[in-house]
């Protein structure tokens, strides 16, 4: 009715030069859209699968890496901290005498079973208290010492 072509196949057949201008621009279009159709099919479902799934297991390893890695190196140091090989077990001074020895430990403020995190980083206020309330203390060396079995 009025003149309308039916189908676009029958568009194609027919020559170029009786199809108006719009209408040669619609075939483009549509075997265009076609051809974008197919390729896009073809690289969805073969390669970018592939490399879907490779970019996820990337990404998981990752993930599991730092996060075992993270629960780790805290487990370590919370182990540390429970054993008793982080606790003061013996205090020694040499060289003085068994006053001076009380008087150097009341000054120090440290006491057995105390955690090493506590001591260690207080080294220098620790050797500063020794120095000032005990009179006779004229040098002070606070060491760490593994214990010998």
């Amino acid at each position: 009715m009025f003149g309308k072509r039916k189908d676009s196949k029958n568009k194609a057949m027919r020559d170029n030069e009786e199809l108006t201008p719009w209408e040669r621009q619609q075939l483009l279009r549509e075997e265009n859209i076609e051809k974008k159709q197919k390729k896009s099919k073809k690289i969805l479902i073969s390669s970018n699968l592939v490399k879907f799934n490779g970019l996820r297991k990337k990404r998981l390893q990752k993930r599991v890496i730092t996060l075992a890695s993270i629960f780790g190196i805290s487990a370590v140091i919370s182990l540390y901290a429970i054993l008793p090989v982080s606790r003061v077990s013996n205090i020694e001074i040499e060289g003085t005498d068994s006053q001076t020895k009380t008087a150097i430990i009341e000054a120090s403020q440290v006491k057995k079973n105390e955690s090493l995190f506590a001591v260690v980083p207080t080294k220098f206020l620790i050797s500063q208290r020794i120095k000032n309330d005990v009179a006779t203390v004229k040098d002070v060396n606070i060491s760490l010492k593994k214990k010998r079995r």
